[in-house]
């Protein structure tokens, strides 16, 4: 009999989708030219994504980008399309969604702002582990 290894489980949570977002609100509240971006002009997502994003991404650890990373990728992948909306209002109410394309191709554009060439695609869903990191959220989107 030979022993496998399993490959090593990556944990996701969606807590790492309020918290990317609410990072993203966080540094508008210094940056208030921010707040006039129209998300429907590509270009404004690119510099929503340099100016806000970036800056407050890389203050975290890697541990944490590495957690957000795998979480948003697979989200893309394995996430409704109205849950990825949900996560981006809780976290940025005040910036409205863009209207020329799904919430899922704007991920993958933030996705691409953020990280160049590095793939989005996330791996097998049995790759995962999702923990439920604050399980406030169930309690709120039930009310």
């Amino acid at each position: 009999m030979e022993n496998f290894k399993k490959a090593k489980t990556l944990k996701v949570s969606e807590s790492y989708l309020f918290d990317f977002w609410a990072l993203l609100n966080n540094e508008i509240n210094s940056n208030h030219d921010l707040f006039k971006l129209d998300l429907n002009d590509i270009t404004n997502i690119e510099i929503l994504v340099k100016q806000g994003f970036l800056p407050a991404y890389n203050k975290h650890s890697i541990s944490w980008k590495n957690r957000l990373k795998e979480s948003y990728k697979y989200k893309i992948k394995y996430g409704k399309e109205n849950n990825l909306a949900y996560y981006y209002r809780c976290g940025l109410p005040q910036m409205k969604l863009p209207s020329v394309m799904s919430v899922k191709e704007f991920y993958i554009f933030v996705w691409k702002y953020m990280f160049g060439e590095e793939s989005y695609e996330a791996n097998d869903i049995d790759d995962y582990d999702v923990i439920d990191q604050y399980n406030t959220y169930d309690w709120y989107r039930n009310q």
